[in-house]
């Protein structure tokens, strides 16, 4: 009956269960790690320890339900999309989070979509519902974003180009270049 007792749960603790929805909407191999995305719900799969570990608002993110999941093998970061806009930046060697809160507390005309993200050493470009945000990883912050009330449905970087699907075409800005309008990209 002793050993039952420090089983025991304190009056108040919760346990969280994972749903898990099959099949995941997303799955990325980080090489120690697969994370992936289930009905909003993200999860990981240590390959080392074959633990596996769910994210929730009450251990590590800033929101519940997310809506796309990107990684970056270079800076070994994964970005957490949600419909606010919200992201978190998860650094997949550490477990380290960091909020980027910057495009869901912008004054920008709601839907917030996150719809594709794209890396480049210290940059992050953020392809969104009206326009392209990039952020800096080291500094956690914007360095400049593109307000152009139209969606950016896909952003990468090809090359030393930025690349970017609007409105039905490519288009592209040299990485590093200002791009505070859709007239800046060719």
């Amino acid at each position: 009956l002793a050993s039952a007792a420090a089983f025991a749960w304190a009056i108040g603790d919760w346990t969280t269960h994972a749903v898990f929805a099959a099949p995941p909407q997303q799955v990325v191999d980080t090489g120690s790690a697969i994370y992936y995305l289930s009905g909003g719900s993200l999860f990981s799969y240590d390959k080392k320890t074959e633990e596996s570990y769910s994210f929730t608002t009450s251990n590590k993110l800033s929101a519940p339900t997310a809506t796309g999941i990107f990684y970056d093998p270079e800076g070994k970061i994964l970005i957490v999309a949600y419909s606010t806009g919200n992201i978190d930046m998860i650094h997949t060697d550490t477990g380290r989070v960091v909020n980027l809160s910057d495009i869901a507390d912008s004054p920008v005309a709601s839907p917030l979509t996150i719809n594709d993200v794209a890396f480049a050493g210290d940059r992050i470009y953020v392809a969104t519902s009206f326009g392209l945000v990039e952020f800096s990883a080291s500094r956690q912050e914007v360095v400049q974003s593109g307000i152009y009330s139209t969606p950016v449905s896909a952003v990468t970087v090809v090359g030393s180009d930025l690349v970017v699907w609007v409105d039905g075409s490519i288009r592209s800005v040299p990485c590093g270049e200002r791009f505070p309008s859709l007239s800046y990209f060719r």
